[in-house]
């Protein structure tokens, strides 16, 4: 059996703050996390990591931007304020009480069930493009956020409400011999 280290679970510990009364939570809502990416020119996967270096991120669309119910869903709240803290994008929001669905969506915030969250963002120019060892890109960008969105599965699961700054736990898995053949699917970390 062949035996590869694989990424596997997250620890999460409580660092954001909700306050209830003021209908406010802050979060990192994005790091550096490698993300899987399609490239169709080229026709092949690839990471992508958002440089998260002071220069590197244009913030200047944060304040005011809206929170969403999933990636263009409804306004649920408003992001007032954005900042770089440790190689992470932290927002401060204010969750709106106008409407059902962002008073039932706070009101999970509030207990703990909704955690997950996503960026809208456009790429502005690429920082580095490398390889690995199996010849994958990892091009690292330059970027623009322009929304925080309330998801169901994040792609960036180290962020979020109530998310540790923590690298993720890795555990050692075995694979049979006849699912060798599917393992460029799976990430090999060195």
């Amino acid at each position: 059996m062949m035996k590869l280290k694989i990424k596997s679970e997250f620890r999460s510990f409580e660092i954001s703050a909700v306050d209830p009364e003021k209908r406010t939570a802050t979060f990192a809502a994005s790091s550096e996390f490698p993300v899987e990416r399609y490239d169709y020119a080229r026709n092949e996967t690839y990471l992508e990591i958002l440089s998260h270096d002071p220069g590197d991120v244009d913030l200047s669309r944060m304040i005011g931007a809206p929170v969403l119910d999933g990636h263009g869903g409804d306004v649920i709240g408003v992001v007032e304020n954005a900042e770089l803290i440790d190689k992470r994008m932290v927002v401060s929001v204010r969750y709106s009480d106008a409407t059902e669905r962002a008073r039932e969506i706070f009101k999970d915030i509030c207990d703990g069930i909704r955690r997950n969250v996503s960026i809208g963002y456009i790429k502005t120019a690429v920082r580095s493009c490398t390889k690995d060892q199996q010849n994958r890109r990892t091009v690292r960008f330059a970027w623009q956020p322009y929304e925080v969105s309330n998801v169901s599965i994040p792609a960036d699961p180290t962020v979020g409400i109530g998310r540790d700054a923590e690298q993720p736990v890795f555990r050692e898995l075995e694979l049979p011999e006849p699912e060798r053949k599917n393992k460029q699917n799976l990430i090999i970390l060195t």
